[in-house]
This record gives structure tokens, C-alpha cells and sequence, in this order.
């Protein structure tokens, strides 16, 4: 986890690619992925989670909030 500045975000806007470095994943495929993507954002202490996709993305993302 990173702090995205300014400076940041102008720099690496030119390189393409995922900014945060994340990878597309499903974390609805199997209870052990759900399991891993709550530990997650409970370990980080992230209290709201904002998705940009689809249904699959949105489906996932009430899985998590479940």
C-alpha cells in the first residue's frame, strides 16, 4: 500500500497498466477468495470499497459487503 500523491499520479498515469498494481480476480469463485479479499480490507482498515465494472464486478463487490 502506497500514499498516491500528486506527484504519483502524474507519473505513473504515463506508464498505462493498474496505478494500485491490483490484478483481476473473482474473489466470489470460492469461499477461500471471499475470505482472503475481507481479511484484506479488514487488515488495511478500509471501511468503504468503491468498484468501476460490471455485473460480475458488482456482484462481488455485495459478496464482500455481505
Amino acid at each position: 500500500m502506497r500514499p498516491l500523491s500528486a506527484d504519483v499520479v502524474q507519473t505513473d498515469r504515463l506508464r498505462g497498466g493498474s496505478l494500485l498494481h491490483t490484478a483481476r480476480e473473482y474473489p466470489s469463485a470460492s469461499p477461500a477468495k471471499l475470505q482472503a479479499a475481507i481479511e484484506s480490507l479488514q487488515r488495511l482498515d478500509i471501511t468503504h470499497l468503491v468498484t468501476i465494472g460490471g455485473d460480475d464486478t458488482a456482484f462481488g463487490a455485495c459478496n464482500v459487503s455481505r
